[in-house]
């Protein structure tokens, strides 16, 4: 990326390990994460549950959040 000409570099992940965190910021990248997790072995489902709610239970919340 630096060697293509940018000169600022930042990398977002909604979720992220503390050790993956720290090698990304010791390369100098600026770096946001909304949840780092403390080991490598993270959790088991990071992103949520993605077969406890229907279909149709979130298209009500996406709805209702962009009414918001």
């Amino acid at each position: 990326m630096t060697e293509l000409g940018a000169r600022r570099v930042a990398i977002a992940t909604p979720v992220a390990s503390q050790h993956a965190a720290e090698r990304i910021r010791a390369r100098g990248f600026e770096f946001v994460s909304l949840n780092v997790l403390p080991d490598d072995a993270g959790h088991p489902s990071p992103y949520g549950d993605a077969t406890s709610d229907s279909p149709e239970r979130l298209k009500s919340i996406m709805i209702a959040h962009q009414a918001a």
